[in-house]
C-alpha cells in the first residue's frame, strides 16, 4: 500500500462524500415547494431557473473532487495495477460526471445542447459507478487484505442492478423512488469500501512504525 497518508485522506473523502451528497438532496428537497422524492427526478431540485442552482453547482463540484480523491486512493491501495487501474477509471468518470452535472442543470425549459449534455453525463454517472463493485470483486478476490470485502462488492452491485432494472419499469411514478434508491445503494458501497479502506491504512501504518 502506497502513500498510506494520502490513503487515509482519500478515505476520509469517500466516507464524507456520501454524507454530503444525501445530505443536499434531502435538505434541498425539503425546502422545494411542491417537490414529490417518490416521483420527481433528483436533478428537478437544482434545474435550471431554480434558486438552488448555484448551491447545488458548488456542492456537486466539491462532491465530484472528494470521490476522484477518493477513486485515487483505491487505486494506490491495490496491488493489482492493470485492474485497479481500470476501477479508478470508472470512479474517476462518475466523480467527473457529477461536476458537469452541475455545470450543466437541466430541467423543465432545458431543451437542445443542455438537455443531451445532462442525459450524457447521467449516464455515464450511473453506469461508472453502478459497475464499480462489480469490476472492484475481480480485482480484489485475490487481495487477502481484501478477501473480507470479496461479498460486499458482489451484493451491492446486485441491489444496485435490481434498482436500476426497477427504475427502468416504473420509469413514470416511482421514478424518484428507485433513483434515490440506486443512488443509496451505490453511496453506501462507498460508505463501507472507504472505512475498510482506512482501516487498512491504519494497520499498514501501524506495520510501517513496527518496521523502523
Amino acid at each position: 500500500m502506497r502513500n498510506i497518508r494520502f490513503i487515509r485522506i482519500s478515505a476520509i473523502c469517500g466516507m464524507l462524500a456520501p454524507i454530503l451528497s444525501f445530505g443536499l438532496i434531502i435538505l434541498l428537497g425539503y425546502l422545494t415547494p411542491s417537490y414529490n422524492p417518490v416521483s420527481d427526478y433528483i436533478s428537478e431540485i437544482w434545474g435550471v431557473g431554480s434558486r438552488f442552482e448555484v448551491i447545488a453547482l458548488v456542492f456537486l463540484v466539491l462532491i465530484g473532487f472528494l470521490f476522484l480523491l477518493f477513486s485515487i486512493g483505491i487505486y494506490l491501495a491495490i496491488d493489482d495495477d492493470k485492474f485497479s487501474y481500470y476501477n479508478f477509471l470508472l470512479l474517476a468518470v462518475f466523480s467527473v460526471s457529477l461536476i458537469f452535472l452541475g455545470i450543466f442543470p437541466c430541467y423543465g425549459e432545458c431543451t437542445g445542447n443542455g438537455l443531451t449534455l445532462h442525459l450524457f453525463f447521467t449516464i455515464l454517472a450511473c453506469s461508472s459507478l453502478g459497475f464499480s463493485p462489480l469490476l472492484l470483486f475481480f480485482v480484489t478476490y485475490k487481495d487477502k487484505e481484501w478477501k473480507s470485502f470479496e461479498k460486499n462488492n458482489l451484493i451491492f452491485f446486485f441491489f444496485s442492478a435490481v434498482f436500476l432494472i426497477l427504475y427502468g419499469f416504473f420509469y413514470n411514478d416511482y421514478k424518484g423512488f428507485f433513483q434515490r434508491a440506486y443512488f443509496f445503494t451505490c453511496f453506501l458501497w462507498v460508505e463501507r469500501l472507504s472505512i475498510k479502506l482506512f482501516k487498512l491504512s491504519n494497520i499498514r501504518k501501524a506495520v510501517k512504525k513496527r518496521k523502523k
